[in-house]
């Protein structure tokens, strides 16, 4: 894929489509990286991105996240020690 560089002031930027940028879901960072000879560009993604959902899942199929694998059936761990 060829893009554009386009001078701003003393730098370039590299032009994007809309339609790339979405579909990478890049909307307003990204984490660049340098390889051999390549530049990298990676969207920027929220710390945590995805955990709640891949707990969810590891609960459902397991029972290593249940409460009473650290000896305690109290759900609220905070206020109960484990002894």
């Amino acid at each position: 894929m060829k893009a554009p560089l386009v001078k701003i002031g003393k730098h370039k930027a590299l032009v994007l489509s809309d339609e790339l940028l979405e579909q990478y879901g890049i909307t307003d960072a990204v984490y660049l990286s340098l390889r051999d000879d390549h530049i990298i560009v990676k969207p920027k993604r929220r710390v945590r991105h995805g955990w709640k959902e891949a707990f969810k899942s590891a609960k459902e199929k397991s029972n290593l996240l249940i409460p009473e694998v650290l000896g305690t059936k109290n759900s609220n761990l905070g206020t109960k020690s484990i002894s």
